[in-house]
C-alpha cells in the first residue's frame, strides 16, 4: 500500500474533501505533463491520501497535513467543474474552455485571469484548473490539521518526514505536484493527527462525485525507438511496475513489495532518485534504486549510483519500523542504449559493503552491481532487454 500527498488550499480543499476526489494540474508542455502522469500513475486503489493545506492567509495551526483518505478509482481526465458550497475546482478555463492549467493566476491558452481575491498586497486565484483526477473516500477524518511545526520540528513523536522535509526545503514551485511518502512517514502523520485531535475522528458533509465523461490518462511513449521524453519513460514504468511485463517483472518482483514511487527526494539540494522500490518481510530487507535515461547509459550514470547509495540506504532504514540490521541495495538503470565501456565497468563490479553507524545498532548494507536494461519503443509498447 502506498501513501501520497496532494497540495490544496482553503478554496480547493472543501471541494476535494466533500466531493471525494484529488486533482492535479494539466501542464501545457508535453514533457512536464508526462512527468505529472508519472506521479499519478504511481497511485493504486487502496493507497492512502493526505492533503497538504498550504498557506493563503490562515494561521499556522489552521493549515498543514489533513486526512486521511483511501483511493477508490484509477486516475482519469475530466474537464467537468466540480462545486461544493461557494467553492469550485475547474476542469477547464471559464473563458476559453482550455484544459491546460493556469500559470499563477492566468490561463496559458487565452491569457485571461481566473477568479481572483486580493489579500494584502497580492492577488491569488480562488479556483484552479485540475482535470487530472482520482476518486477517494475517507478512512479517518480529523478536524485539526497537523501543522508544519508539529510535523517537522516536534520530536516528541518518533520518526521523521524525510522526503517531505526535503521537498519543502527545496523551495517553491513544487506545491501542486504529488508527493509519494514512505510507509513510515504515513504512519507518523496518522499518529500525529490522532494525537492532536485526541484520537477523535469526525465526519463532514459530502455528496458523490458526479457521473461524468471520464477519460483514461494515456502515457505518450512515442511511435518507435526512443521515448520522446525521459518523463514518459518514468510514467510508463510507474504504470507497469507491478504488472507482468517480461524482464521488468523478473527484475522488479512483486513478492514482498512494500512501496514504490518516482521522483523521490533524498537530499537538501533537491537530490532525487527516479524510482524507489522497498521490500519487506516482517523487516525491510531490500531496496531497488532506479535511474532512467532516455538515451545512452554512460559511465557517469554508474558513478551517480555510487554517490547516492549511502543516502538511499539511510533514507530506507533510518525511520523504518522495525529498523533493519541489514539491507540489500540493488541499483537498476534503464536506458535506450548502453556503451561498451559501461557494460565492461558494470561487469567487473563486485558487491560493496558499507555500515550505517546508527546509535546502538548499526545497519550493514550490501550494494549489488547495477542491473542494466535497455528499452525499445515498438508497436506493442516498450520492450526491455537485460544487458547485465
Amino acid at each position: 500500500m502506498g501513501a501520497h500527498v496532494f497540495v490544496v488550499d482553503k478554496f480547493s480543499f472543501p471541494v476535494h474533501r466533500s466531493k471525494g476526489f484529488c486533482g492535479v494540474k494539466n501542464p501545457r508542455h508535453e514533457m512536464t505533463r508526462q512527468g505529472l502522469y508519472a506521479d499519478i500513475k504511481a497511485i493504486r486503489k487502496g493507497d492512502l491520501i493526505f492533503f497538504y493545506h498550504r498557506r493563503i492567509d490562515e494561521l499556522p495551526e489552521e493549515r498543514g497535513f489533513r486526512g486521511y483518505f483511501k483511493v477508490i478509482s484509477e486516475p482519469f481526465f475530466d474537464n467537468t467543474d466540480i462545486e461544493w458550497s461557494e467553492n469550485k475546482v475547474l476542469g477547464s478555463c471559464p473563458t476559453c474552455k482550455s484544459c491546460y492549467s493556469e500559470k499563477e493566476v492566468t490561463c496559458l491558452a487565452c491569457g485571461n485571469k481566473l477568479p481572483l481575491i486580493t489579500i494584502g498586497r497580492w492577488q491569488c486565484t480562488t479556483q484552479h484548473i485540475l482535470p487530472n483526477r482520482i476518486l477517494i473516500e475517507p478512512v479517518e477524518y480529523f478536524e485539526k490539521p497537523v501543522d508544519d511545526n508539529t510535523a517537522y520540528l516536534n520530536h516528541t513523536n518518533h520518526g521523521m518526514l524525510w522526503t517531505m522535509l526535503f521537498r519543502k526545503i527545496f523551495g517553491p514551485g513544487r506545491e501542486r505536484s504529488i508527493a509519494h511518502i514512505l510507509p513510515e512517514e504515513a504512519e507518523k502523520l496518522i499518529r500525529l493527527a490522532r494525537r492532536i485531535n485526541d484520537d477523535s475522528p469526525t465526519t463532514f458533509p459530502s455528496s458523490p462525485y458526479p457521473s461524468t465523461n471520464r477519460q483514461a490518462i494515456t502515457v505518450n511513449i512515442g511511435t518507435g525507438g526512443e521515448v520522446p521524453y525521459e518523463s514518459a519513460l518514468e510514467a510508463w514504468l510507474m504504470e507497469n511496475i507491478d504488472k507482468e511485463i517480461p524482464v521488468l517483472s523478473e527484475t522488479i518482483p512483486k513478492q514482498d513489495m512494500e512501496f514504490f514511487g518516482n521522483n523521490i527526494l533524498y537530499g537538501i539540494g533537491g537530490d532525487k532518485i527516479d524510482g524507489l522500490v522497498l521490500y519487506k518481510r516482517d523487516i525491510r530487507y531490500k531496496v531497488i534504486a532506479i535511474e532512467l535515461k532516455r538515451g545512452k547509459i554512460g559511465a557517469e550514470t554508474i558513478k551517480q549510483v555510487d554517490r547516492y547509495s549511502y543516502w538511499i540506504a539511510q533514507l530506507s532504514t533510518a525511520n523504518a519500523e522495525p529498523r533493519p540490521k541489514s539491507l540489500l541495495l540493488q541499483p537498476l538503470v534503464i536506458g535506450y542504449k548502453v556503451s561498451g565501456d559501461t557494460l565492461l565497468i558494470s561487469a567487473r563490479r563486485q558487491d560493496k559493503k558499507l555500515t550505517i553507524p546508527y546509535p546502538g545498532e548499526p545497519c550493514e548494507v550490501i550494494i549489488k552491481p547495477p542491473i542494466l536494461l535497455t528499452y525499445e519503443v515498438g508497436k506493442g509498447g516498450i520492450t526491455l532487454i537485460k544487458r547485465i
